[in-house]
């Protein structure tokens, strides 16, 4: 599985340590829409989108190592885009 597109979309608004909320494509196929990026104590973590009810995730990274690709991924567009984190 390959990350095939990243899109950002900032916000102006400094709440919670949000940075930019990311839509992810793999393999030109499926799309994670809502990926949000924050920023924590103990550094910059990704939190999948929720159904808002019972707040179970909509889809989410079984393995550790597609998290981190994933985020790694996200964080290169961030770079290309404002040539910043």
């Amino acid at each position: 599985m390959k990350i095939t597109k990243v899109n950002l979309q900032y916000s102006n608004n400094d709440i919670n340590n949000f940075i930019c909320e990311a839509d992810v494509t793999f393999d030109y196929d499926f799309t994670v829409h809502g990926i949000k990026v924050m920023n924590g104590e103990k550094g910059i973590y990704l939190l999948f989108p929720q159904n808002g009810k019972y707040t179970k995730f909509v889809a989410y990274p079984i393995k550790e190592e597609t998290r981190q690709y994933i985020l790694d991924e996200i964080l290169k567009e961030m770079v290309n885009q404002d040539g910043q984190i």
